[in-house]
């Protein structure tokens, strides 16, 4: 597992706009002459990092390989910062995956990291918790309380439903828009 210092041998990160650019890097780092020059030659002083998307969530990630290992940037980013690897996950407080500003990442647990995520791929509504009850009629409003199932009501409008569950994801800390 990578350290911060040797972290820090290797990149620069700017808190501020979440960006890691890399560094020149000593010739202990790499196995032949040719590697060293090649890298300092090609990537010294460049941003960092590649997209990362996971189709099923829609959820795009800043990649950074070190020394043949993958590590997402926002825990890199920790790791830069505060000097250990984070106790859980690093949850994007903005829902932006890329955006990995000091101020935008929080170590959270794996329960309030998922209360975060995106609207599903197979939602019809467009309305992260809301759904069409056919038996009622009416548009349905949950929400994931303590990996319960919370019923919020049913409601004539889909606009209803929505502000029903934006209201209820505000009480229970959750901090990205609803859909």
């Amino acid at each position: 597992m990578i350290t911060q210092s040797y972290l820090k041998e290797c990149l620069t990160y700017n808190p501020e706009t979440g960006q890691f650019t890399w560094l020149e890097r000593s010739r202990s780092h790499f196995k032949t002459d040719r590697t060293w020059k090649m890298f300092n030659t090609r990537d010294a002083g460049k941003t960092a990092g590649f997209k990362k998307t996971w189709e099923k969530s829609r959820t795009s990630y800043l990649v950074i390989g070190i020394d043949g290992k993958r590590y997402s940037a926002h825990r890199l980013a920790w790791l830069y910062i505060h000097g250990t690897w984070p106790d859980n996950h690093i949850d994007h407080i903005d829902g932006d995956g890329m955006n990995n500003k000091l101020e935008n990442l929080r170590d959270v647990t794996h329960r309030q990291n998922h209360m975060n995520r995106k609207t599903s791929l197979n939602n019809s509504s467009g309305i992260k918790g809301v759904s069409w009850d056919k038996d009622a009629k009416k548009f349905r409003a949950c929400i994931r309380i303590n990996g319960k199932r919370k019923h919020l009501g049913f409601f004539t409008s889909l606009e209803a439903a929505a502000a029903a569950r934006q209201a209820a994801e505000l009480e229970h800390g959750y901090t990205t828009p609803p859909s």
